[in-house]
């Protein structure tokens, strides 16, 4: 029995030395703080603008036979882009937010081409880069069965422009 008590000593004597008894502390771990860079500030995109004076409306326009229209391939880009950034007010070649539509392309003619543009109806929109002209446009078609459909028919010129 003595000898299992003393080996018990030994044991515990050994168990306290082993778990820092007097070692000194180990020094704590310090991790190097993170830096977070902050996220580049984004260039902001530039957009065109109309600064065009507005003219009175008048009613001197007529179908040009001479140069039959000159923005139509703009309000065909027009609709493309507005297609990419708005997909939910198309479903194919049918809109299905008239309204917005209509708003929308006037919007990209303007940031994108630095057209000036406004409304001439529900579905027209008139388009100018000078106050010497400006052209319209039926930009929506109606359908069969009473849907309203992508358009850039070129309807008009009217010089000076009328807006």
């Amino acid at each position: 029995m003595k000898r299992f008590s003393s080996s018990l000593v030994a044991c515990l004597g050994l168990l306290v030395w082993s778990c820092g008894g007097s070692n000194p502390a180990a020094p704590p771990v310090t991790t190097p703080p993170t830096t977070v860079k902050p996220e580049p500030t984004p260039t902001p995109v530039q957009t065109k603008s109309c600064t065009l004076e507005e003219l009175p409306p008048h009613d001197d326009c007529a179908e040009s036979r001479r140069n039959p229209s000159v923005f139509v391939g703009d309000v065909q880009n027009a609709i493309e882009i507005l297609r990419q950034q708005k997909p939910d007010y198309f479903n194919g070649k049918e809109i299905r937010q008239v309204t917005k539509y209509v708003e929308g392309l006037m919007r990209v003619l303007t940031e994108e081409y630095g057209y000036c543009t406004a409304r001439n109806g529900k579905d027209e929109i008139k388009v100018k880069n000078t106050n010497n002209f400006s052209e319209h446009y039926d930009v929506v078609a109606s359908g069969r069965e009473g849907g309203s459909y992508v358009n850039w028919s070129y309807t008009a010129t009217c010089n000076p422009a009328d807006f």
